[in-house]
């Protein structure tokens, strides 16, 4: 959201925007086992972020990154779909803030980004205080 906002200044989104956020480059061929996968995607379906996250940390040193990323940050992207799904039609003033059940998994999100970034605890403090004072 942040990157984003950097270089769009109204709601009009255009194709290269798009394509000027950077993306994580991931491999073909994953080096984790079933199990290390299972436990993953386990330990999301549990709630169980921050231990998720740990489970990652050895697939996330360097580029490409293993697919078991990829399909953690989907698992993770399902989840709070679901969950604001749940919430039904609501006003948009409300819509503007995640479900409190999904925020876990957003909070999953942003630091698994940070880690594929390869940004220090500095820049992460950084960017949270500049993207607060936007908001």
């Amino acid at each position: 959201d942040w990157y984003f906002r950097l270089g769009s200044t109204n709601a009009a989104v255009s194709h290269y925007q798009l394509y000027n956020l950077p993306c994580p480059v991931f491999a073909d061929a994953t080096s984790a086992t079933k199990r290390q996968r299972d436990a993953v995607l386990r330990k999301l379906s549990a709630g169980q972020v921050d231990e998720a996250l740990q489970l990652l940390t050895p697939f996330v040193q360097t580029a490409p990154f293993d697919p078991l990323v990829r399909d953690a940050i989907v698992a993770a992207v399902d989840h709070i779909a679901d969950l604001e799904l749940r919430r039904g039609e609501i006003t948009r003033s409300d819509r503007s803030a995640l479900d409190p059940a999904a925020q876990p998994y957003q909070d999953f999100l942003d630091r698994l980004l940070f880690q594929l970034a390869g940004l220090t605890d500095a820049e992460i403090t950084g960017l949270e205080q500049r993207l607060a004072t936007m908001l």
